[in-house]
């Protein structure tokens, strides 16, 4: 590609990410080729570069990759789309193709109450018809600020004014007859100065410009800093001897249409206009202060044969080429995890440790209404003599999850003095359910953390020698051998390399490979947890051990798992487990493990309390419903929504019965859909339908 403009910078640090989300950002009537080979010939390679090596995902987001465009999404649904994966991708979340073609303006979703009538006011007062804007365009209080907002059922609307106006179905579009009014309305807004002409913009820009501008503009600088890839592709006399016929005779139409509407029209840029403000402008203008990775080709056709398929074949492959040569070299500029100077061929269970570290990250997200509960955990953790585990109990979705995930993030917070490790295993979605599966993970995860830990603890400036290539010392951390369950422990020898910062550790490579073979019982991986939770926790390096999910898993293997782990808890050890109090057998498994200590008291009586069970113990409640409707009014508000005072007296009804958080959180995906033109039975319906769905979740 001979022109190339691009700031690269690896300032970019890989977010908690386990996968590569981007956006496809193009028009989709000119990118077609372009697309389908990106698809076949880029990312199928670059996926499973990133999941061999990185332990990463990639998922390629197409919003136009349905040939249907009914079911392309609107403005809202891909700017969400844009903002997910600029939020969550561990890499580059933006590859924009840019052609020829500029494409279709887009149809605005939503239009500000005041807006919307000024447009309507110019147009009526010049004599132009606004039946088929107010008809496509339906008020909306729920939105923040009131606006108008695009029906989804505007080719029905525009079908029903054909029929009632005996207009033919040789006609142009809907969408393109809502297109030719709204210009014609802002163009005349623009005129009598009601409306600047850099607003007026806004309904020009097509869904490739605007995607564009919402990705790059009014954003933080260092979110787009080596995330995003353009290529810009000019084509010179692209159209050839017949599409310069075609144009031309689509012209014709335009010459007979109302004289007001061709002056107010001629106000309007050309999208030829707009491509060159894109490409020519606004890109290279933030291609130094964003860093964007910008390629602009050229190609010149043959007037009379103009853009060939053979010619577009050629770009897709140069293209192809491009792409997969900038992915690499982004990725590449990621924290990439080091072994002995090279990338780490990264193993199921080292992927699968860094999914149930990323998911702890995602659960906790979801931690809006502070619970009483946490402190109790607090002081569990905090009470350093203790040697029994904590169950947080609870019914169905009242949380447990999300709570123990908050918590697994505030363990440090809570023990500033020590350096605990924190494991957090969500046992339902992990690769298998089997005992065996379930205890090589949690063995790996343990003794992964503790080997990183104790390697990053060794400074290069306490090496005792001098010449590194000549001696070899013990190092002071103990390293456990998961290659022979029967060896408790062994003290690694420790190995200077020419890099004085750098040592090898024989055992980490067995460590790794033993989680993977197939040939160890589950007894000796039983021997090798005990091994491994007697010898590496220690008084400065507790472990808190969360296992979740235990209670959802068949054939008795959460009672398997906890009869693995020792009892009473060695020190320096923590065991939280989250129990559904519909889920009776792990429970008793748990008091059955952990007994009582002591003498039972003669007036002792039959409930569940600490010192009967051997166990501490958190009982969740309903969260309070105070808490839950700031909840639900705080996820409107951050999805522009809002409920108006008719329908409040339904949604406090409906938080009455049911305050759990799910269900808030299920309440919001579907108040967020409300508009002001519902019907109350219709409103009520769908409360009714959120209200079974929540009671089914709880008792499945």
């Amino acid at each position: 590609m001979p022109s190339k403009g691009k700031g690269r910078h690896s300032s970019y640090s890989c977010c908690d990410s386990s996968c590569v989300k981007i956006y496809l950002c193009s028009n989709p009537e000119d990118s077609v080729i372009e697309r389908r080979a990106l698809k076949e010939k880029v990312f199928p390679r670059f996926r499973e570069r990133c999941r061999s090596l990185l332990a990463l995902d990639v998922r390629l987001i197409d919003p136009f990759e349905s040939s249907d465009p009914n079911c392309w999404p609107d403005t809202n649904t891909r700017q969400q789309l844009i903002e997910e994966c600029r939020k969550n991708s561990a890499g580059p979340f933006l590859l924009a193709l840019v052609g020829h073609q500029y494409g279709p303006a887009c149809l605005p979703t939503q239009v500000e109450v005041s807006e919307f009538q000024l447009l309507l006011q110019e147009s009526q007062q010049a004599g132009v018809g606004t039946r088929q804007l107010e008809r496509a365009y339906q008020r909306d209080e729920n939105a923040v600020p009131p606006s108008y907002r695009l029906t989804p059922a505007v080719k029905s609307v525009c079908s029903l004014l054909r029929e009632e106006t005996g207009e033919t179905e040789n006609n142009m579009l809907c969408d393109e007859d809502l297109r030719k009014v709204l210009q014609t309305a802002v163009s005349l807004c623009v005129q009598s100065r009601h409306m600047s002409a850099e607003r007026a913009q806004v309904f020009y820009r097509s869904a490739l410009d605007s995607d564009l501008r919402f990705a790059l503009e009014n954003c933080p600088v260092l979110d787009i800093i080596n995330r995003c890839m353009i290529y810009v592709h000019k084509v010179v006399n692209a159209d050839g001897e017949r599409g310069r016929q075609q144009r031309n005779s689509e012209l014709q139409p335009a010459l007979k249409a109302d004289p007001c509407e061709q002056t107010a029209l001629k106000t309007v840029p050309t999208p030829s206009e707009l491509l060159s403000q894109l490409c020519d402008s606004f890109l290279p203008a933030l291609l130094t202060s964003r860093q964007l990775i910008l390629y602009t080709t050229t190609t010149e056709c043959d007037r009379r044969h103009g853009y060939t398929s053979a010619r577009r074949r050629a770009y897709a492959d140069s293209l192809c080429h491009q792409v997969f040569s900038d992915l690499m070299a982004l990725t590449d500029s990621l924290n990439i995890p080091r072994v002995r100077g090279q990338a780490h061929v990264i193993d199921a269970p080292s992927r699968e440790r860094a999914e149930q570290e990323q998911l702890c990250c995602t659960l906790a997200r979801f931690y809006k209404i502070i619970r009483p509960e946490e402190e109790k955990i607090s002081a569990y953790v905090k009470g350093m003599d203790q040697q029994r585990p904590l169950v947080v109990s609870g019914g169905p979705c009242t949380g447990k999850t999300v709570l123990v995930a908050h918590c697994a993030e505030q363990i440090r917070v809570w023990l500033p003095d020590y350096d605990p490790v924190v494991i957090s295993c969500f046992c339902n979605f992990s690769f298998s359910a089997s005992p065996k599966h379930l205890l090589s993970s949690i063995c790996h995860q343990i003794a992964h953390r503790y080997e990183e830990q104790s390697l990053s603890q060794l400074q290069p400036e306490s090496w005792p020698c001098k010449n590194p290539k000549e001696c070899s010392c013990e190092t002071n951390y103990t390293s456990v051998s998961a290659l022979d369950p029967h060896i408790d422990c062994h003290h690694g020898r420790q190995i200077c390399d020419s890099d004085p910062g750098f040592c090898k550790t024989p055992d980490s490579q067995e460590l790794d490979s033993s989680i993977i073979k197939v040939d160890v019982s589950l007894s000796e991986l039983e021997e090798h947890l005990v091994s491994i939770l007697t010898q590496l926790p220690s008084a400065k390096h507790p472990l808190i051990l969360i296992l979740d999910g235990l209670d959802q898993l068949e054939n008795n293997v959460g009672a398997q798992i906890i009869s693995s782990i020792p009892s009473p808890l060695p020190d320096a050890v923590k065991l939280i487990v989250t129990v559904s109090s519909s889920r009776r057998g792990l429970l008793q498994a748990i008091k059955l493990h952990y007994p009582q200590r002591g003498s039972r008291s003669p007036s002792a009586s039959d409930d569940d309390s600490d010192e009967q069970t051997g166990c501490a113990s958190v009982q969740l409640q309903s969260a309070d419903r105070k808490q839950c409707a700031k909840l639900l009014e705080s996820l409107l508000n951050s999805s522009g929504r809002k409920v108006t005072s008719g329908q409040q007296a339904l949604v406090n009804q409906a938080l009455t019965s049911c305050s759990l958080p799910l269900y808030v959180r299920l309440l919001h995906a579907h108040t967020s859909l409300w508009h002001s033109g519902m019907t109350k039975t219709k409103t009520t319906c769908t409360l009714l339908y959120v209200v079974f769905y929540a009671v089914r979740s709880c008792f499945s």
